[in-house]
């Protein structure tokens, strides 16, 4: 007997889906052999896992806490707070050659500085800096 679409694309689903449960065991035991690797060895399996988007960003989210749990999260709203007052008054041009960031993004951290209570002036020729 002749399978309908339905049954045929219902069936490459559930394939898919025994494909993918395969997957991502083989992924939780490499995780699970982590334990007694370096970190280079570690580095060396996520370099070779292919990750999608959800899973990057749970990682990052991970690396974040760690460096929270340390008191070593700075991020580059500290960064930048930590270059104006070093160099004083600069462009935002300035500020993204310095950080290594483009214009918009500069103006994004000096926007999310302002609402965090930080006051950012600039001058008569457009150079930013904390008022103190």
């Amino acid at each position: 007997m002749r399978k309908g679409k339905n049954e045929m694309v219902a069936g490459e689903v559930k394939e898919m889906e025994n494909v993918m449960e395969v997957k991502e065991m083989e992924k939780m035991e490499e995780v699970m052999e982590v334990k007694g690797m370096n970190f280079g060895d570690i580095m060396g399996v996520l370099k070779g896992l292919k990750l999608n988007n959800d899973e990057i960003k749970e990682l990052r989210s991970f690396v974040k806490g760690l460096k929270l749990e340390r008191g070593e999260e700075g991020g580059r709203k500290e960064e930048l707070i930590d270059l104006l007052n070093k160099e004083g008054r600069l462009n935002i041009k300035e500020i993204g050659g310095k950080m290594g960031i483009s214009a918009k993004n500069v103006s994004s951290l000096l926007m999310y500085l302002k609402k965090d209570g930080v006051r950012i002036c600039t001058d008569c020729e457009g150079r930013k800096f904390i008022e103190k």
